[in-house]
């Protein structure tokens, strides 16, 4: 139930489904993907922001497992990887806000900033270099399996203006 109203976008229904003792705040379909990968995905902010409050209630972690945010779909995408592709920057940021891992690598080797720069989401590419400071570094230069780059994709996608972003920070 809480997987179904978090993909549908009842804030309300979740909320509520979220206080009960028996729901797995983790529960995953076939395919992985979870309530908070739903709700990242389907850029329901407010029922992101409620599942990730979770993680500051110690009633939850008594009664049951702690919310996993960097839980990941079959492909190995997180909830961070979906925002980052859709340009969801308000989902993006609160998820690194609350902790969510800027470098973990879906399949093929792509990571948050790579699968942003890939899909031409300028304010996401923005807002990930905005990080690199010392506790919060980007690995602007990483290379996917395929020995590709954030800058190689944006190339190959003509996405000129994230090009021109990541060419002037090289």
């Amino acid at each position: 139930p809480l997987y179904t109203s978090c993909s549908r976008g009842h804030k309300e229904i979740s909320i509520l489904l979220m206080q009960h003792p028996r729901t797995d705040l983790n529960f995953s379909k076939k395919d992985g993907s979870s309530p908070l990968y739903v709700a990242s995905q389907n850029n329901n902010f407010e029922i992101v922001k409620a599942l990730l409050d979770t993680l500051n209630q110690p009633e939850f972690e008594m009664k049951r497992q702690r919310l996993n945010i960097n839980i990941p779909i079959h492909d190995k995408s997180t909830p961070l990887i979906i925002a980052a592709q859709l340009g969801w920057l308000s989902i993006v940021k609160i998820l690194v806000e609350y902790g969510a891992d800027l470098n973990l690598r879906m399949s093929g080797g792509y990571s948050a900033f790579y699968v942003a720069s890939s899909f031409g989401q300028t304010d996401v590419v923005n807002f990930f270099i905005s990080l690199n400071t010392e506790e919060n570094r980007v690995k602007i230069d990483a290379k996917a399996d395929d020995g590709t780059t954030a800058l190689d994709a944006a190339k190959f996608n003509n996405h000129s203006k994230v090009v021109e972003i990541l060419t002037n920070i090289s």
